[in-house]
């Protein structure tokens, strides 16, 4: 677990959200830069956002992963079985074939890692591998 340091954790549907000018992902955003909070950004949610967002909003991506209080978490050989743990740990077959599973499993790791509460809008996905993650609901504009 990370001490010392607070943030958020964006799940999927935070940064697609974000690149598509949603209000409440935007001020998330801003708000951690004025107050020097940082934001952690699971790779494969990264990578289901670049899926999802239209290419028109493509370039919003790249401005929230630029600055130096985002953190994009790869996906690498350690993380890949950890995330895959995760999920498989006493979830039925439905979840785990789930095709948003993996994101949001990637995502309810890095919660524990770092304690930082997850952005989002899909808080059933999230507590359905670990109910006791901590949400920020993304709010309707």
């Amino acid at each position: 677990m990370v001490t010392g340091l607070s943030g958020w954790v964006l799940d999927t549907p935070a940064v697609t959200l974000f690149a598509q000018g949603h209000p409440y992902a935007r001020a998330v955003v801003w708000a951690s830069m004025e107050d020097g909070n940082s934001l952690a950004i699971p790779g494969a949610a990264l990578a289901q956002a670049y899926a999802a967002t239209p290419k028109h909003d493509l370039d919003a991506l790249r401005v929230l992963v630029e600055p130096p209080i985002t953190v994009v978490d790869p996906l690498d050989a350690v993380r890949a079985r950890d995330v895959g743990e995760l999920l498989a740990a006493d979830q039925p077959d439905e979840l785990v074939h789930e095709p948003t599973a993996l994101a949001a499993a990637h995502t309810v790791l890095l919660y524990r890692l770092r304690d930082w509460p997850v952005v989002t809008d899909r808080t059933i996905l999230l507590h359905a591998i670990h109910p006791r993650v901590e949400v920020r609901l993304i709010r309707d504009a």
